[in-house]
């Protein structure tokens, strides 16, 4: 499982930087958008990879949900439609991920009891309580500027 994982985890970081270049070289930059597609390509094989024999559904943009606003993916049975949780992409940013904006948007969340991750790409910040907790897929003092704007 580990090995998958991790095949999983550079592939995405190869697609995103891939995307990500692209952007900035066209002049088409738009930084939360440079990865979504990476991205969900990545939750979908590692949902798959985790539990292959479960039905579910990871939807990108999906309507809106009421008082959380229009998520940016919704993760939900894809038999009783049960909501499992949500995803927030935020630009990317060369520092570590700060949940401190976002403390109203996780509260909106945390009250409908669902699950809640945001990310800026590399951070992800799982909001299943009142403490978030942080994860990143790779350190980011060595990915440069190439990579990532000021």
């Amino acid at each position: 499982m580990k090995v998958a994982f991790d095949a999983n985890i550079k592939s995405y970081l190869r697609a995103y930087q891939r995307e990500f270049n692209a952007a900035v070289h066209g002049g088409q930059h738009t930084a939360e958008l440079s990865f979504r597609v990476p991205i969900h390509n990545m939750f979908n094989q590692i949902a798959h990879d985790l539990n292959p024999d479960v039905s579910f559904d990871i939807t990108l943009e999906p309507k809106n949900q009421g008082r959380m606003g229009r998520p940016d993916w919704m993760v939900q049975d894809s038999v009783s439609l049960g909501v499992y949780g949500y995803i927030e992409a935020k630009g990317p940013s060369a520092e570590p991920f700060d949940a401190t904006p976002y403390k109203n948007q996780i509260a909106r969340y945390l009250s409908l009891r669902h699950k809640l991750i945001i990310t800026d790409g590399i951070d992800f910040v799982f909001c299943f309580n009142e403490t978030p907790v942080v994860v990143s897929i790779i350190d980011k003092t060595k990915m440069g500027v190439a990579v990532l704007p000021p």
